[in-house]
């Protein structure tokens, strides 16, 4: 399970600081109830049922997935998660650029 930081804390388990923004990953449903009981990180959604892609893949994979073949509708929803979910730049451009892409070629039409 991974988890967005919504409080800067220090893992009692591993020891790391996670500052808010920040990701935690464990595999440890009581570790990871406490922590969102206390406010201290909230769950990420990877998989909604609306996206065509897992969101939890790294970039370099969804970058190869993320393709010109997707429609408008379909890229806006991917984008929105995204920025709703990690942020990473890297993707959220490259999403970005399809988008672009995809206005530029209706324009030649």
């Amino acid at each position: 399970m991974e988890f967005k930081v919504l409080k800067t804390f220090i893992c009692k388990i591993s020891k790391k600081y996670f500052t808010k923004g920040s990701f935690y990953k464990t595999d440890d449903s009581n570790r990871a109830k406490f922590l969102q009981e206390n406010g201290y990180v909230e769950p990420i959604k990877e998989n909604s049922d609306e996206l065509p892609v897992d969101l939890g893949k790294t970039v370099e994979e969804l970058s190869k997935s993320i393709t010109e073949e997707f429609d408008k509708e379909t890229l806006k929803l991917i984008l929105a998660a995204e920025e709703s979910g990690r942020n990473r730049s890297t993707l959220i451009v490259h999403i970005e650029s399809l988008l672009k892409g995809d206005e530029d070629e209706s324009s030649k039409a």
